[in-house]
């Protein structure tokens, strides 16, 4: 869901530096974690999935306002409007602000007074800033994240490095860095989660083992694995933590000029400040040791980072790997390509796909005869005025027309509240019809479609496939002997140009007993 404010973040965020924080200026275990990569993912081989050397602005992988298509919370001590290249003023400005420069392979975000041009209707802020963010263009979950940056000093200056969920709900926050020009030789490092006795917690400490507005390039480094999650500065690692997120994320780098009349956070710029100033970045890299990820080809001037705890970088195939037999798609005429990726490693699938109704990315494999196909739907997104479905599904073919019976965990917003149901539903000739549904079923969802001849059963089970319940009437429908049997991910967007993601376990097509 959108944040109406982001006030009680920031205020819970200085309470647990004040309170329940430690200022460390060392190597700092906590919580008894595991301190080696093969205690916790079976794996020390990583390989490079983002990398920008910043040779260039690239908006093909760059968003420039957050999830939400926000420039500007005030409620979050926001004095600036985060500006775009190509953005122009709604407000009757004459002209946009470029806050992105490129010079020796270095970018930096310009922050500065708005110019007299620029913002005269109701947009208008004080200053004008930049922010990149990854959002609804590349998410990870688990992995190694490196920012190598240059932080100014000033007033009321806020730098970030920071990571949020890609389901769009908070809290679900990694803070790598937040500097602030009021106290900059403390690199605040937090983590923002919520679970079920707590809607909202913040842990975290500060760390004084460099001034991050020194004039020097430093890297600011965040391990995240399944178990516990690592901050490096330089390589030393800062602070330890148990992992309280396992939901995709994205980055956001930015800098943030303050509104701050309380100084409670950020400050404010005085007479002090010099104009223009700049958070200047040499690279960003993220690295992971899931093998169903796919690499990307290095950038000029890439040389692997060192990375922590023995991990080795490595090479690996361009492309996901399914297992055999199988495909994957988009089926339909979604507005986005989706993906599919599945881990031979843990058996984990997880699929993205746009679209609604008869559209969405497709996971697949021929079957022939009576068959069943089973999976549990771990997790889900779901962001604000959509639907998401993902499931289980046989279909006559991967024809955009294909006939089809799926069984899918739906998630409905619709504000203030989120549903959860399992729905059955078929296409035949026309459009996608719902035939049963069966309401407030939490994840994960276990679900079983199963084929007998040209009839179509439905169940689901709440106690992990120890006992199953039907849902629905057995369904016929006319499909030729040999149809594809899989996974299916769809979701309504509305005008939002985005990707529902699902994450399955337990997926198994087999012969029907």
């Amino acid at each position: 869901m959108k944040p109406t404010t982001m006030l009680p973040r920031l205020a819970c965020s200085l309470v647990a530096f004040l309170v329940g924080g430690n200022l460390v200026a060392a190597a700092v275990p906590a919580e008894g974690i595991a301190q080696t990569a093969d205690q916790v993912n079976g794996s020390t081989q990583y390989h490079l999935t983002f990398n920008d050397e910043f040779n260039q602005y690239d908006p093909t992988v760059w968003q420039t306002s957050d999830f939400w298509g926000m420039r500007n919370n005030a409620g979050d001590y926001q004095a600036q409007w985060f500006c775009d290249p190509n953005f122009t003023p709604a407000d009757g400005g004459k002209k946009a602000f470029n806050p992105f420069s490129v010079k020796n392979g270095i970018l930096s975000i310009v922050a500065q007074p708005t110019p007299e041009d620029i913002f005269s209707g109701p947009d208008r802020q004080p200053y004008v800033s930049g922010q990149l963010t990854s959002a609804h263009k590349f998410t990870q979950r688990y992995g190694y994240f490196e920012l190598r940056a240059k932080l100014p000093p000033g007033k009321g200056l806020w730098s970030r490095f920071w990571l949020l969920t890609d389901d769009g709900v908070w809290p679900g926050e990694y803070d790598v860095f937040e500097v602030l020009g009021k106290n900059p030789k403390i690199t605040h490092q937090t983590t923002h989660f919520r679970d079920i006795q707590r809607p909202h917690a913040a842990y975290g400490a500060g760390y004084e083992g460099i001034n991050p507005t020194d004039g020097q390039f430093h890297t600011y480094g965040f391990l995240w694995e399944k178990a516990g999650v690592t901050w490096y500065v330089d390589g030393v690692p800062t602070l330890r933590q148990i992992n309280r997120i396992n939901i995709p994320m994205y980055v956001l780098i930015d800098l943030v000029v303050g509104k701050d009349p309380g100084n409670l956070w950020p400050g404010n710029p005085d007479d002090t400040n010099t104009w223009p100033t700049a958070l200047e970045l040499d690279y960003y890299r993220v690295y992971s040791n899931d093998p169903s990820l796919p690499s990307v080809t290095p950038q000029k001037g890439y040389t692997p980072s060192i990375l922590p705890n023995g991990f080795t970088v490595v090479n690996r195939p361009t492309k996901a790997v399914l297992p055999p037999s199988w495909a994957a798609g988009d089926v339909g005429t979604p507005d986005l390509k989706g993906s599919s990726t599945w881990n031979p490693e843990t058996g984990e699938w997880m699929l993205k796909g746009a679209g609604y109704g008869n559209q969405g990315q497709f996971a697949g494999k021929p079957t022939t005869g009576d068959a069943v196909v089973t999976a549990t739907v771990t997790s889900s997104t779901i962001i604000n005025g959509n639907d998401v479905r993902a499931g289980v599904a046989f279909r006559e073919d991967w024809k955009n027309t294909s006939k089809e019976v799926s069984l899918v965990y739906l998630v409905e917003y619709n504000s203030p509240k989120i549903s959860h149901s399992i729905v059955l539903q078929s296409r035949g000739n026309g459009p996608a019809v719902e035939l049963a549904r069966v309401k407030n079923t939490d994840a994960p969802a276990k679900m079983r479609l199963m084929r007998s001849g040209n009839t179509f059963t439905a169940s689901y089970s709440t106690d992990d496939g120890r006992s199953w319940m039907n849902i629905g009437e057995p369904q016929d429908m006319d499909l030729p002997e040999t149809v594809q049997a899989g996974l299916v991910v769809g979701g309504n967007q509305n005008s939002y140009q985005r990707l529902s993601r699902a994450i399955f376990q337990n997926v198994t097509v087999t012969k029907a007993p």
